[in-house]
């Protein structure tokens, strides 16, 4: 989190998704991580809704669920992305290319 904020983008986009192997500690632990990205993400997207939501009670508010209706990111963005994922999962956020 500490190298986002320091990163010289206006926007910060956060994609993970979600560390579902942590068994009881899901919930404590992404709600850890909320309250530590809060500031420095102005968009989260989380590819697991259970994840999402304990993320979401940190960070202070909603945070999106990838969905077929998720916009992409704005052009000039930084695109962190975090956790296993397919590359056509975050090819589809990227800005369409002109």
């Amino acid at each position: 989190m500490a190298w986002a904020k320091s990163q010289p983008f206006d926007t910060k986009v956060l994609l993970a998704a979600g560390l579902i192997e942590l068994g009881e500690a899901l919930e404590s632990t992404h709600k850890d991580l909320g309250a530590a990205a809060h500031g420095a993400f102005a968009r989260v997207i989380f590819l697991d809704a259970e994840s999402a939501k304990a993320f979401a009670a940190g960070y202070g508010s909603a945070v999106e669920v990838l969905s077929k209706d998720t916009k992409p990111v704005a052009t000039g963005s930084l695109l962190v992305c975090i956790g296993r994922m397919s590359a056509a999962t975050i090819e589809r956020l990227l800005p369409a290319h002109s």
